[in-house]
């Protein structure tokens, strides 16, 4: 099966017999309480206490799944070594998903400052090596009734070109 960068709700992924999947979280806690919460299913999964905006992966992967860790990443410099990695670590012809929050979402989350995203500065900012999909915006209700405005787009890599 691909390999599978993830950040949010492998469980789905495993169930349908996906392999080599790899999920990365800033919190120690958060990666703990997945492995837990998955049980055996879980068992096969490489987890990485990380920070996206400075990790280096150590593997290729087909699809990279970013669901709310993006917008988190509000520096220039750690949003040019996230999309230098995309680049370098997703294969020709891989997948990237993303979600995001959208340029009328909120302005911070969980006390952060974030940076929002139109499907055009998506697009825009990935085009050299991505080819957008499709974009579909969404509105999450949180537990606190706040709502909230997302993007989600689908991109593949570019094939090489030599």
């Amino acid at each position: 099966m691909p390999s599978f960068f993830i950040n949010f709700s492998p469980k789905s992924k495993l169930k349908k017999g996906y392999t080599n999947l790899t999920l990365v979280d800033i919190s120690k806690n958060a990666l703990k309480k997945t492995r837990k919460r998955l049980g055996k299913l879980g068992k096969t999964i490489e987890y990485i206490v990380a920070d996206v905006g400075s990790f280096v992966p150590n593997q290729q992967y087909n699809f990279w799944h970013d669901r709310a860790t993006f917008h988190f990443l509000t520096e220039q410099n750690q949003i040019e070594h996230y999309t230098q990695n995309l680049q370098n670590f997703l294969r020709p012809n891989g997948y990237f998903l993303i979600g995001t929050f959208t340029e009328d979402g909120p302005t911070k989350c969980s006390g952060h400052e974030v940076k929002q995203y139109s499907e055009n500065t998506l697009s825009e900012l990935l085009s050299k090596f991505l080819h957008k999909i499709k974009c579909l915006n969404f509105e999450h209700l949180t537990p606190f009734d706040t709502l909230q405005k997302f993007i989600f787009c689908q991109f593949q890599m570019r094939e090489l070109n030599f």
